[in-house]
């Protein structure tokens, strides 16, 4: 697999924008879960900056793994069709087909 480094950029601004925009998001959600404990302002600000920082990277974590798990399941199920494609003549089932389904279909069940 291939990286591509963005260097548009109004696409970098569209991100940064994005990102940005949920950060604030996750700090002013902080800030108001913490709001009845009496915290000074710095304390507080260094709180929210730094856990708004973990979460929003945990959840970028989580979204990329998900979407790679979803690659990688589609590939299994092209793999197999062609599998099966190339066996057609075959009357006996073949047993590497079958296991290959059945892991397919257990990649698709775990993704629900």
């Amino acid at each position: 697999m291939q990286v591509e480094v963005l260097k548009d950029e109004l696409t970098n601004h569209g991100v940064e924008t994005f990102l940005g925009a949920k950060k604030q998001e996750i700090k002013q959600s902080i800030k108001e879960n913490l709001k009845h404990i009496e915290i000074d302002p710095i304390v507080l600000e260094c709180i929210t900056e730094t856990s708004s920082d973990e979460l929003l990277l945990k959840a970028m974590n989580l979204h990329f793994i998900n979407k790679n798990i979803l690659l990688a399941a589609i590939i299994a199920k092209d793999e197999l069709l062609k599998m099966v494609r190339n066996n057609l003549e075959n009357a006996k089932g073949n047993p590497v087909i079958i296991a290959a389904a059945e892991k397919v279909a257990r990649m698709f069940s775990d993704l629900k």
